[in-house]
């Protein structure tokens, strides 16, 4: 399990919608090191340093309390 916080502001000028942070977090976590912003970068490293690589398929996301599951194709919104 990989925690992180990611402000309401971030890179989201619009209220925030959990599917949408859930693709932003896929995006930071898959994204080739050149294609992110410093805020990205520290949240990857942070994720990769305990041996994460990557955020795949079956993977799951919360944010502010809903869970995502992350499928072949875009998101499920699941409950735990």
């Amino acid at each position: 399990i990989y925690e992180t916080i990611i402000p309401q502001s971030f890179k989201m000028d619009h209220v925030r919608i959990g599917e949408e942070v859930a693709e932003f977090v896929f995006h930071i976590l898959n994204a080739p090191e050149e294609l992110l912003n410093e805020s990205e970068l520290n949240i990857a490293n942070d994720f990769r340093e305990p041996g994460n690589y990557s955020l795949s398929t079956g993977d799951v996301v919360e944010v502010d309390g809903q869970s995502f599951l992350c499928e072949s194709f875009g998101w499920k919104q699941i409950t735990i």
